[in-house]
């Protein structure tokens, strides 16, 4: 039998995540979440099994390098982050086989409004919600754009690192994240209109 995967990811440093103020092992969060992710892998690249474990092994082996880097405060960031990272790289193969082909990319079906939204104006619209409202207009959203703003507003990364997590573009992470904050905050309005 073929070793475990995390005994086959080269970790580049000894440090350990942490969570709740707690050291955590890798082996541990791989443990916990390996089934949950290979799941979830395989329902986006359409039950390719093959493809499944590429994207869970290069999903597996960034959250490894970033261990010393990755803090988490509770059990829900974790998971978020973990699946997060998972979809990312399983979307991301899932486009690099689609652009060898002619399939046109999920990102192009649907535009926003193209309104230039500020992070104030944002900020402020989400300051008069509660977080259940904006919780229920993040989880509506397209998970192209759900995910970037996540990890962009959530967990406070730079898009270079949404990019390299999510493994696109810096490019394409600035304008999903736009467009995620314009589809937020076209939500929240329509949800007070509603009130």
């Amino acid at each position: 039998m073929d070793a475990p995967l995390w005994e086959r990811i080269p970790i580049m440093s000894n440090s350990m995540p942490i969570l709740a103020g707690k050291p955590i092992s890798f082996d541990a969060i791989y443990d916990r979440y390996k089934e949950a992710t290979m799941r979830r892998a395989l329902r986006l690249l359409n039950g390719n099994y093959h493809d499944a474990e590429d994207a869970m092994q290069d999903a597996w082996g960034y959250i490894a390098a970033h261990a010393d880097r990755l803090q988490f405060e509770n059990e829900a960031m974790l998971s978020s982050y973990v699946m997060l990272t998972v979809e990312g790289r399983a979307r991301a193969l899932l486009d690099k086989k689609r652009r060898r082909g002619t399939v046109p990319l999920p990102e192009d079906e649907e535009e926003t409004d193209g309104t230039d939204i500020h992070d104030p104006v944002l900020y402020q619209l989400c300051a008069e919600e509660t977080v259940e409202t904006i919780r229920r207009a993040i989880e509506g959203m397209k998970p192209i754009y759900r995910e970037v703003l996540i990890l962009a507003l959530l967990y406070d990364m730079p898009t270079l690192e949404v990019a390299k997590t999510l493994d696109i573009r810096q490019s394409t992470a600035n304008m999903r994240l736009k467009r995620g904050k314009q589809a937020l905050a076209n939500a929240l309005r329509k949800e007070n209109s509603h009130e």
